[in-house]
């Protein structure tokens, strides 16, 4: 019987280990490759839907801005007006008596002094303007809720 040499057993088994280690390395390395592939293509896919999403939204809420912006000169406008016609109101009479108190006609509204008058109308322009803001604010909500 041949006699069976040591270095070659030893160089059959040496193969057999390269061979299946370089095996798992190449298809280690392959199967990395696709995943890295494979998650850069769904990160790349998601970041784009993001900015599409955040493009969206944010023309919404610019358009909501611009119509608060709109909202807000036209109720400038509207206060300056108001308060150009109130210049030729009379001024508040001073220490009344109690019987000129209460025989008063300016009791409607349509005779009320000039400061008081101002009064009344800057405080309807600050309810108007939060008014608007309030809108602009729902506009903004509605627009990127999901």
């Amino acid at each position: 019987m041949p006699s069976i040499n040591p270095w070659a057993i030893l160089g059959v088994l040496a193969t057999a280990i390269g061979i299946l280690a370089g095996g798992y390395w190449w298809g280690d390395s392959d199967r990395n490759t696709w995943w890295l592939a494979k998650t850069e293509t769904d990160k790349r896919k998601a970041v784009e839907e993001a900015l599409q999403t955040e493009r969206i939204q944010q023309g919404k809420v610019n358009e909501a801005l611009r119509q608060q912006a709109d909202s807000q000169a036209a109720i400038n406008n509207r206060l300056s007006a108001d308060l150009a016609s109130l210049r030729n109101r009379p001024e508040r009479f001073g220490n009344l008596s109690a019987a000129a108190k209460a025989a008063c006609t300016g009791v409607t509204g349509a005779e009320l002094s000039r400061q008081d008058s101002e009064f009344l109308v800057g405080e309807a322009a600050r309810a108007d303007e939060i008014r608007a803001g309030l809108v602009a604010c729902y506009q903004v909500i509605d627009a990127t809720r999901p």
